[in-house]
């Protein structure tokens, strides 16, 4: 005769173990990390436990009935007897699986939280991130639209504190790379087009790739703006006056419409210095 299997000895594991628990709780425990697809494979897999439940419940239905015909007086053959003994391990098997189901459901619905939790903390981040590369944008684009104007390039000169961070090479690039990124209005081709291109130019700036541009590269002139960007200057850039423009649209007359370089405004400031000192 076989030995009628004890509930507590049967090989399925408790409902109520903490070992089984504590591991499916490890393996669905929401974490900072974000899982991207998971939720399907938790579905399918509730899905094939929902299935084992029923066939089990299917064959708890079929031994009460086997035990039934016997309390009534019926006959069964071998196997119908050997499974009617297994009855009380088909409970608390079905009982495990409930108790597995309701544990997988309330940790798929903590994970999904802490996924929507994941999420919404990435985007913010993501926010922030392009608000700030928006920022640094403007900010470029205020400086080089500044150098566009002779009287800055030549107050810049002047302070030796700021001149310092630029070479005649370094002012001539940027003035270069300020036509490159739509300061100026190029007429050869449409508003989209250039904007295109100068979408390109900024973003290969703001990558600081190592391509060339402007006789230099991304990454050089990307340090130098940023060097610009803090040095302070720009914070106090006096507005164009009426006087300003009147006599940068007489100097455009006479020079070439290529403002002058950094070295030719500085020897400019000097000879002029001296023939005050002579007058």
């Amino acid at each position: 005769l076989k030995k009628k299997l004890n509930p507590d000895d049967q090989g399925s594991p408790k409902s109520e173990s903490p070992r089984m628990l504590t591991a499916l709780q490890f393996t669905l425990s929401p974490t900072t990390t974000t899982y991207y697809g998971y939720e399907k494979y938790i579905e399918d897999g509730l899905i094939c436990l929902k299935h084992k439940i029923r066939n089990i419940e299917k064959k708890k239905l079929k031994l009460e009935s086997y035990s039934e015909r016997l309390k009534k007086g019926g006959k069964l053959n071998q196997d119908q007897l050997e499974a009617v003994e297994k009855y009380e391990e088909v409970v608390h098997n079905l009982h495990f699986a409930k108790e597995l189901q309701k544990t997988i459901g309330a940790l798929t619905q903590d994970l999904l939280k802490a996924q929507r939790k994941v999420a919404r903390q990435e985007k913010v981040t993501r926010i922030e991130e392009e608000r700030k590369r928006l920022s640094l944008t403007l900010q470029v684009q205020y400086v080089l639209h500044s150098l566009q104007r002779e009287d800055v390039r030549r107050n810049f000169c002047n302070m030796r504190q700021h001149s310092r961070h630029l070479s005649t090479q370094d002012m001539e690039s940027l003035l270069d790379l300020a036509s490159l990124l739509g300061c100026k209005r190029d007429r050869s081709m449409s508003l989209e087009d250039q904007m295109e291109q100068a979408a390109i130019v900024y973003w290969e700036l703001l990558e600081g790739n190592e391509g060339p541009v402007a006789g230099s590269t991304y990454k050089h002139m990307k340090e130098k703006l940023l060097r610009l960007v803090d040095c302070g200057f720009f914070d106090h850039i006096p507005l164009t006056t009426k006087a300003d423009s009147q006599e940068k649209t007489e100097t455009l007359k006479v020079d070439p419409p290529r403002p002058c370089g950094l070295s030719s405004e500085i020897s400019f400031n000097f000879n002029f210095q001296c023939v005050s000192k002579q007058s």
